[in-house]
C-alpha cells in the first residue's frame, strides 16, 4: 500500500461509517506547506490528520499545524494506518 492509497482507505471507511455525519477534506494544496493531509468535522470537532507510509514522516511544519490545531481544542494525530486514524477520531 502507498500513502495515496491509505487515503482512499481512510476516506471509504469515514464515508461508510459516518455518511453525512462527517465532512472531510483531502487537502491539495501546494502552495501552503504543513496542511494535514485531512481535516474533518465529525459532531462538532475538528480533526486534522497527516497520514504517512512506511518509514515517512511528519515534518517540523506538519507537526507545527497539528500543534497549533490541537491548541485550538482540535483532536489531531499523525497516522500510518486505518486504526490509528480511529483511534484519533475516537479521542484516544
Amino acid at each position: 500500500m502507498s500513502e495515496t492509497g491509505l487515503k482512499n482507505e481512510v476516506k471509504a471507511y469515514l464515508r461508510k461509517t459516518y455518511g453525512k455525519k462527517c465532512w472531510f477534506y483531502k487537502t491539495n494544496d501546494r502552495f501552503r506547506v504543513g496542511i494535514p493531509d485531512l481535516l474533518l468535522c465529525l459532531e462538532g470537532r475538528l480533526i486534522a490528520i497527516e497520514l504517512k507510509f512506511g518509514n515517512n514522516k511528519a515534518t517540523p511544519m506538519q507537526l507545527k499545524t497539528l500543534r497549533d490545531i490541537k491548541k485550538s481544542g482540535g483532536l489531531t494525530g499523525v497516522c500510518w494506518s486505518l486504526e490509528e486514524v480511529k483511534e484519533v477520531i475516537n479521542g484516544s
